[in-house]
């Protein structure tokens, strides 16, 4: 596949991701500034954990990383493996949201919309799951905003949190998902809005160095 911005948008819209040969640092952050407007980069590698910011620096600890949406208002998220390792593991996983709320009734959905989640570092709220006919959806999952205040809600969409969060618990011990073990040079983009993301644990000793990239459509 040609990694044009073309093909990729193309592959977003059509799959929710795309993964490229990209070769190297410059040319995948030239393609990310055709995809839109870059509002954040980001070297990923592992760091001491007292360095590491409570609710949103896991990527950087060799744990496992739950599925989550990053900066819920970022359109694309780009990875870029700069350096990666050969030891087993830390493969980054993917997961359709559609598939978790096909899962789901109707009410359950309906639910869900009402609930709104904290921004990062913001008194700003935005719904968990916006979602309009014939349109993709957009959900906001951070476990730990999204689950840590369950009896802050009302019952009705505390059952629809809970119920959501126990599907996709599924899906994650089944391994319904998809798992990408980049090479060095290969970049991985997905639709922020539709895909949740995670990581497979990192080796301890891992020095792999993974460049994530926050793309707004412009």
């Amino acid at each position: 596949m040609n990694p044009s911005a073309l093909n990729i948008r193309s592959c977003l819209d059509l799959n929710g991701y795309v993964v490229a040969d990209v070769g190297d640092r410059e040319n995948y952050l030239a393609i990310c500034n055709e995809l839109g407007k870059v509002t954040q980069t980001r070297e990923i590698f592992l760091k001491p954990k007292e360095t590491v910011e409570k609710y949103t620096g896991y990527s950087h600890l060799p744990d496992e990383v739950p599925f989550h949406t990053d900066y819920p208002l970022v359109n694309v998220v780009g990875l870029f493996c700069e350096e990666a390792d050969n030891l087993g593991g830390g493969e980054n996983l993917l997961i359709d949201t559609r598939d978790l709320l096909g899962e789901l009734s109707s009410v359950e959905v309906e639910s869900l919309k009402s609930v709104q989640i904290p921004l990062p570092r913001s008194e700003d709220r935005i719904p968990l799951l916006t979602a309009v006919n014939g349109q993709p959806p957009h959900i906001y999952w951070l476990p730990a905003f999204a689950l840590t205040h369950l009896d802050k809600l009302e019952n009705y969409q505390a059952v629809a949190v809970s119920r959501f969060n126990q599907i996709l618990s599924i899906h994650r011990k089944e391994r319904r998902f998809l798992s990408f073990k980049l090479k060095s040079g290969q970049a991985i983009w997905f639709d922020n809005f539709v895909m949740l993301h995670g990581r497979d644990q990192l080796d301890p000793s891992s020095r792999r160095l993974q460049l994530r990239v926050f793309i707004q459509y412009v």
